[in-house]
């Protein structure tokens, strides 16, 4: 009787932390694994916004999405509910979420995705990702002291930069390029000026707020808008809700502010600004 008691409680205990759930974006359902505290955010699937983005703003998707910070996935579900057939490729260093996103593409057969297990970078070489709040953190970030918190964890991770990355994922054509790399943008666009000369893709970049000129982030800030100045692009504020983009407000430039909900911004060429 016991032995049946306990197999039946480890059955409870399986089927609440380790079976996948279902969920359904933009009427398409997947199936989500679970397992440790990896995988959670996706079952409320915040970030709508992005999908109403991708569906009614965005130029037809017509190549490869670059997915610089994939994390666990919302941004490449999103944009399977859209096209099944976009081909997609993650660049995500957190070596859980790696776990994760090789699991979530088994279990819902997705096809033309590649994940390199890498951060972004101007150089090849080793970093040490900073992360707050143990295994799985959003928030973690190879730049030092790029936030006041106690650092909880290091690991060591590889970066590599993009011409070695493409030089293996071979891309025939680059459509969006999606950078959301906690404080690492800089480098990360670095690493990106020949392949969006060359493409001229929208770009989707989450820059979060100077709090006030804070010295390090802002002197990133000013040398990043010079980047992108400098290669004829546009500047574009998401203002959104969870759901719906609400406008997209063409800026100078990044400015000075605290509100974590304008931190992410549409990158467009200079010559389809009017489009928006």
């Amino acid at each position: 009787m016991k032995y049946r008691i306990k197999k039946f409680l480890k059955s409870i205990v399986l089927e609440r932390y380790f079976s996948p759930k279902v969920i359904e974006i933009n009427g398409t359902q997947f199936l989500l694994p679970r397992f440790d505290d990896i995988g959670y955010p996706n079952l409320t699937m915040n970030e709508l916004w992005l999908l109403d983005l991708i569906k009614n703003y965005l130029p037809r998707i017509e190549g490869t999405v670059i997915d610089i910070g994939a994390n666990t996935g919302q941004t490449l579900l999103k944009l399977k509910s859209v096209d099944k057939n976009v081909p997609y490729l993650g660049i995500e260093p957190n070596s859980y979420c790696i776990a994760y996103l090789d699991k979530l593409t088994r279990l819902n057969k997705l096809k033309d995705v590649q994940i390199i297990p890498v951060g972004v970078s101007t150089d090849n070489g080793l970093l040490t990702l900073h992360s707050y709040s143990g295994n799985f953190d959003s928030c973690a970030t190879v730049i030092e002291d790029y936030r006041t918190r106690r650092v909880e964890k290091k690991n060591t991770i590889g970066v590599l930069n993009m011409e070695t990355i493409l030089d293996h994922a071979k891309p025939e054509k680059v459509s969006l390029i999606k950078i959301d790399v906690e404080g690492g943008e800089l480098e990360a666009f670095k690493s990106l000026i020949e392949i969006i000369q060359n493409f001229k893709p929208s770009i989707l970049i989450e820059v979060l707020p100077n709090y006030g000129k804070m010295d390090s982030r802002w002197q990133r800030q000013l040398e990043l808008e010079k980047l992108i100045e400098s290669i004829g692009y546009s500047i574009f504020r998401i203002y959104k809700t969870k759901t719906n983009i609400l406008e997209l407000a063409v800026l100078n430039d990044f400015g000075t502010h605290d509100n974590l909900n304008h931190c992410d911004y549409l990158l467009v060429p200079n010559e389809i600004k009017e489009n928006y």
